[in-house]
């Protein structure tokens, strides 16, 4: 196939021959020798056959997929190898949209006329948005020196699947300080449920339930012959009971709020993909403490309750949830959410963490913190309840010079939202993701 090059090439060697032929002068036959001995070199070149191959380095292979989290770097490196003589090749490797250049470039040319016939040429990009996404096998095209023969295509590599999670926040680095931290949930927090240790923990009145050998006769005779000779027989007598340690640490339940409503910022940073990061690295730290996490994700499509569990398999589960979800169009409130998970919260009475945003008047919540407490019962030992509202607002691009008004406008109105919350027991840890990481919140204990 001739080029545009050649093509050109021909025409001036035909007209400058035939000009020079018709008016007899020997200087344009002279000078239609130059282009015509170009295109015959040119012509006579074959393009040669590269060997180019492509490797990946970042995240961790698992069954011909790459799993990486969001944020993380892949490094792709070409080696691209000629037979001896000039070899000119562009590179290409395609990039998913989400995706953004952080160093070099994935569009190349390689010059192997210079120096060795072998050179290595690498770019990195930043996976920036969770998700499941294929990265195509790279696109070469050899192209002649002087343009004067079509190039030769090829393909380089297979396609990659690339399955990026939400980044966890490493939460089990951080050693709280004696007297800096405000921690939400003790360490020693002990599970309501399980078989009982000989570990003595407390003589406390019997309650409904408690099994008749649990009761300390001594010591309830010793109450009743001391309210005896106190006058005070006339108060109904509850017996005493021996309370023991329970094997195993208290259950923890995540609800994640994946509402559209979480969409504020761009289509690669935004409210919700920090909410998923700050939802994972909640999982992973109290899994590594040894608790039992279930979680439930809710205005989402097609999900379901995921039943506590302990242990990594525990987290890949969760963190599969929070690769795949997606918002549904259809809200679905809180208090629906706590009614789908009542029988385990209603047993288990377990400590409860909700990542949402609080926007007032914060209804939702509200209705949602009340239908746990009627599901759970007892006014006296309520459920621990913790909030982490995201604050998106630093997110959005400024629209004007009063961008920055308005942002601290917005985050007043929230604060007494979050103000309405914590008046009713709950806990509210306020995160911006622009201004502090998450383990750093998580420790401060940030309330507000």
């Amino acid at each position: 196939m001739i080029t545009k090059v050649a093509f050109s090439l021909l025409t001036a060697t035909i007209v400058l021959f035939t000009s020079g032929v018709s008016t007899g002068n020997y200087t344009l036959l002279l000078l239609a020798t130059i282009p015509f001995f170009a295109l015959l070199i040119g012509a006579g070149a074959p393009l040669p056959d590269p060997e180019v191959t492509r490797t990946i380095a970042g995240g961790r292979a698992t069954h011909g997929a790459l799993r990486t989290r969001t944020g993380d770097r892949v490094t792709v490196t070409f080696r691209v190898k000629c037979p001896p003589g000039r070899c000119l090749v562009e590179l290409h490797q395609p990039l998913p949209p989400p995706f953004l250049l952080d160093q070099g470039s994935n569009v190349r040319v390689v010059d192997t006329g210079r120096g060795s016939s072998e050179q290595e040429v690498t770019f990195t990009f930043r996976v920036t948005k969770r998700g499941k996404y294929t990265l195509d096998p790279a696109r070469f095209e050899v192209v002649h020196p002087l343009g004067l023969s079509a190039s030769k295509e090829g393909v380089s590599g297979a396609p990659i699947e690339l399955e990026v999670a939400p980044r966890i926040a490493r939460l089990k680095r951080v050693s709280a300080p004696s007297g800096l931290a405000r921690r939400f949930f003790p360490e020693n927090d002990q599970a309501r449920l399980g078989a009982q240790t000989t570990d003595f923990r407390e003589i406390r009145e019997y309650a409904w339930g408690d099994p008749p050998r649990s009761i300390n006769w001594k010591a309830s005779a010793r109450r009743l012959t001391s309210m005896g000779r106190a006058g005070a027989l006339a108060k109904p007598l509850v017996p005493l009971v021996n309370e023991y340690e329970r094997e195993g640490k208290k259950n923890v339940w995540l609800f994640v709020d994946a509402s559209s409503t979480h969409l504020v910022g761009s289509s690669v940073e935004n409210a919700l993909e920090y909410s998923l990061e700050a939802a994972s690295g909640v999982a992973q730290y109290f899994l590594d403490r040894g608790y039992r996490v279930g979680a439930y994700i809710y205005n989402a499509k097609n999900e379901e309750p995921l039943y506590p569990e302990s242990g990594r398999r525990q987290l890949r589960r969760i963190t599969d949830r929070l690769v795949h979800l997606e918002s549904a169009r259809d809200p679905e409130p809180l208090e629906k959410a706590m009614a789908k998970c009542r029988g385990h919260l209603a047993s288990d009475k377990p400590m409860v963490v909700v990542v949402s945003r609080i926007t007032p008047p914060a209804e939702d919540l509200m209705k949602g913190i009340r239908t746990l407490r009627a599901i759970t019962g007892r006014q006296h030992s309520r459920v621990p309840v913790i909030i982490v509202n995201v604050v998106p607002y630093h997110l959005m691009p400024d629209r004007g010079p009063f961008s920055e008004e308005a942002r601290q406008i917005l985050e007043r109105l929230d604060k007494t939202a979050s103000q309405e919350l914590t008046r009713m027991g709950v806990g509210v840890m306020t995160w911006d993701p622009r201004k502090t990481a998450f383990a750093t919140a998580w420790l401060r204990g940030r309330i507000g």
